[in-house]
């Protein structure tokens, strides 16, 4: 109890500074990113714990961690604040308790959705799309500089009929389902004589993922985390089993091998 009223305080603190400077999202992500690389490795976590190890041995591993994610410097002064009074240990515990008033206070529903089958793209979007109808909530989606650039030549090629109106649309004006833009895409894969096994919106999901972790290089670390919060994963294990990245990794064991 006195813990969940601990990480309760901290976070409320920091949402109230994020919400001064329109921060609360980026000051979620940076937490989110600190508390993956916490949960996926346990010698950073016992380096915390470890009595041995000096307060200003702590915070020079927390100002490199820093400097990895990139933290802004209220996120910075935050993580330096907890290696000080000795709280690294309840960081989940905050990091959880801030997404929840940070979602209370952006006005943001988060249901859990539990069934006895693996729901199909159409589904989560059906589920989606009935839950933002009822809420008044959209999912937002950044889209980076290259995407608007190319958009926007979209754009002026399509000419849609406004700004609200949907861009790609059938011959009848409706609006392409996911079912019906899997079959488009296997007449793609026939007429181009494509040499892909698995061609569908769903394979597309997958692929996004692999382009995103092969261009990171170095930061394929940081990447999966932030892939792992994209397809709402639980783990990076999972994240790293649905991009096929475990498999590489068994393969890339033996081709080690020299005789």
């Amino acid at each position: 109890m006195i813990n969940n009223a601990l990480a309760r305080r901290y976070a409320k603190a920091l949402v109230q500074l994020g919400s001064e400077g329109g921060l609360i999202d980026r000051f979620r992500e940076e937490l989110t990113v600190v508390e993956a690389l916490f949960k996926n490795n346990s010698e950073l976590r016992a380096a915390f714990a470890d009595p041995a190890l000096t307060l200003e041995q702590k915070k020079a591993i927390m100002q490199e961690l820093i400097a990895k994610v990139a933290c802004s410097e209220l996120v910075k002064n935050f993580l330096l604040l907890l290696v000080d009074k000795n709280r690294v240990a309840f960081l989940g515990q905050i990091v959880q308790t801030y997404g929840q008033l940070a979602d209370e206070f952006s006005g943001v529903i988060r249901p859990v959705i539990r069934t006895a089958f693996a729901l199909d793209d159409s589904q989560v979007v059906a589920i989606q799309g009935a839950l933002e109808k009822k809420t008044g909530k959209t999912r937002v989606i950044r889209i980076n500089t290259q995407l608007q650039k190319h958009i926007a030549e979209c754009y002026e090629k399509i000419k849609p009929l406004g700004t609200k109106s949907h861009v790609f649309t059938s011959q009848k004006g409706g609006v392409f389902t996911i079912q019906r833009m899997n079959v488009l895409l296997k007449e793609i894969k026939v007429q181009y004589k494509l040499n892909i096994k698995n061609f569908s919106c769903h394979s597309l999901r997958k692929t996004f993922g692999r382009q995103v972790f092969k261009m990171s290089g170095e930061n394929s670390e940081m990447a999966l985390i932030k892939l792992m919060e994209i397809f709402n994963h639980s783990n990076m294990s999972i994240t790293k089993r649905y991009l096929g990245l475990k498999e590489e990794e068994i393969k890339e064991a033996y081709d080690l091998l020299t005789f």
